[in-house]
């Protein structure tokens, strides 16, 4: 697969959709947000993931799971700002 899209210099079929689903998720996302703000949102970093790279699902978890290990000791004094504003 790889190997096919190198050699091609044109996005096909298939790569056009999958970026306009990303373009539309990222525009339901950002409203939702703006309508009902997140306390807090963790964004670990997917940017190579592909729309169907469901196979990569461990990968992806690992990430997110990486991700939440490297801010969990901010997470506290997050956590007892945000209870104090309550």
């Amino acid at each position: 697969m790889e190997s096919f899209r190198s050699r091609r210099s044109d996005p096909g079929l298939f790569e056009v959709m999958s970026g306009a689903v990303n373009i539309m998720q990222d525009h339901i996302t950002r409203s939702r947000l703006a309508m009902d703000p997140a306390d807090l949102v963790l964004r670990p970093d997917l940017a190579d993931f592909q729309l169907m790279d469901f196979h990569r699902a461990r990968e992806a978890i690992d990430i997110g799971r990486q991700h939440l290990e490297e801010v969990a000791p901010q997470l506290e004094s997050i956590a007892a700002q945000l209870l104090s504003r309550r």
